[in-house]
């Protein structure tokens, strides 16, 4: 009679296994094909941009926020020249053909902003995709799961009753039940340790970019990536900085598994996903506020 509680439970252990085994779901939709496509065929070509002190001046026209922006957009020299020009009276003609020439600098600016945040946005739904689809996945795991534990719960109570109510109580009776008992317990662990993987090539690794300071293939235009990594008049330390220092309070960045976000693939969970997309986020987030430097600079130019 043991012997056949011990079947009974290797049947159901490996029925529920065939279940709820750990699995690397694969898919042929590659993660960031379409995003970076065009900044990898005609990327930047990286430049080291220096910071300079403004001049004392010219200090009551530029202000620090377009002083830097300028700087970043390497139209430091024409910004002042444009202000000297207006000093000294030069004629409208030459100040309104110089104005227009740093507003066309300006626009091209914005639209390398805009291109680049696109790539982000683009991998950080796909990556949000992806985890959804895993969740979808554990998720139906999760209810076979459950339906079997309810079965089997069932199935055990109304024995137990059954046997109850008929006097019927004998050693092989309670034998089946604390094995079905047994059964619920390993069904509940498994439902608590379903997990689904997926492999994610990104060969285009954002991340990593930042975390070494590294833009040697050039994804991040000068200008973007000076903005990013240099410390202004106006911020005691650069976006990138304080971007990081975020991720090491609030992610697990000092963690060996933030490893996984490095290099050109990684096998994710749909948790790790998520933290994926977060990350890809919060840079997007850093990119996008230069275009507030940005209005700043064509409000000035535009009422010059």
């Amino acid at each position: 009679m043991l012997k056949s509680h011990i079947y009974f439970i290797f049947f159901v252990v490996l029925l529920t296994g065939c279940i709820g085994q750990k699995k690397v779901v694969s898919t042929e939709l590659p993660i960031q094909a379409e995003c970076f496509s065009t900044l990898v065929d005609k990327h930047f070509t990286p430049t080291d941009i220096e910071f300079k002190e403004l001049d004392e001046k010219y200090q009551d026209e530029i202000d620090r926020r377009k002083h830097f922006l300028s700087l970043a957009l390497e139209m430091e020299e024409d910004l002042q020249r444009l202000v000297q020009m207006k000093m000294d009276e030069e004629p409208e003609e030459d100040i309104k053909r110089l104005r227009d020439q740093l507003i066309r600098v300006v626009d091209l600016a914005e639209m390398e902003v805009s291109a680049i945040a696109s790539g982000l946005i683009c991998e950080e739904e796909n990556s949000t995709q992806l985890a959804t689809y895993l969740d979808r996945k554990v998720g139906n795991q999760e209810r076979k799961l459950t339906v079997a534990a309810i079965t089997i719960g069932a199935g055990m109570a109304t024995a137990r009753g059954v046997t109850n109510l008929g006097g019927w109580q004998s050693p092989a009776v309670e034998g089946v039940i604390l094995a079905g008992a047994l059964v619920e317990v390993y069904i509940a662990v498994k439902i608590l340790l379903l997990t689904r993987k997926m492999e994610v090539e990104h060969p285009v690794n954002i991340i990593e970019m930042v975390i070494e300071k590294d833009n040697s293939a050039g994804i991040f235009s000068p200008a973007v990536w000076f903005y990013l990594n240099e410390t202004s008049e106006v911020m005691e330390k650069p976006l990138r900085d304080q971007m990081i220092e975020r991720w090491e309070t609030y992610t697990q960045y000092a963690d060996k598994d933030f490893d996984l976000f490095m290099g050109e693939k990684g096998t994710y969970n749909a948790e790790q996903l998520h933290t994926r997309s977060d990350l890809l986020e919060n840079i997007t987030a850093q990119v996008n506020i230069m275009k507030q430097d940005i209005m700043h600079m064509m409000r000035f130019l535009h009422g010059f």
